[in-house]
């Protein structure tokens, strides 16, 4: 018989697996199993119960809906003010501009009736003639 050493009789460990642990079918009582042999007071119960959830279930979706409604809401107010703070500030610059073009017509027009003034005065006034002065 051939010796026997060390390592042949260490065993490999293999990995440890963990078993998934099944659920099992809990056996109900047979009222909900047969409704034939129910109490009408436990099924009343049941149904109700079952109601309530059922609505606390609606009652969650349509405030979720009313959050979501009221969050667009908002955004587009606020979409709304910027443009409309964005309309007045244009509104402004464009009166700012409409005054300045107006003011310079206005002493152009001063100007223009300045000078015509100066002309007819000058045309009225008989011009004098001026003197000669020879320097030699």
């Amino acid at each position: 018989m051939a010796k026997v050493t060390k390592k042949e009789t260490v065993a490999k460990k293999q990995p440890a697996t963990k078993k998934s642990v099944h659920k099992r079918r809990v056996k109900g009582t047979s009222e909900v199993d047969n409704p034939k042999y129910a109490n009408l007071d436990f099924m009343l119960n049941l149904v109700e119960s079952a109601a309530s959830k059922e609505d606390a279930k609606v009652e969650k979706k349509l405030a979720r809906k009313a959050h979501v409604a009221k969050i667009i809401e908002e955004k587009d107010a606020k979409k709304d003010m910027k443009a409309e703070e964005k309309r007045e500030k244009l509104e402004k610059v464009k009166q700012a501009y409409l005054e300045a073009q107006k003011k310079k017509k206005t002493e152009a027009r001063k100007a223009k009736a300045k000078a015509r003034a100066e002309a007819a005065r000058e045309k009225a006034q008989p011009s004098t003639p001026k003197k000669k002065v020879r320097f030699s």
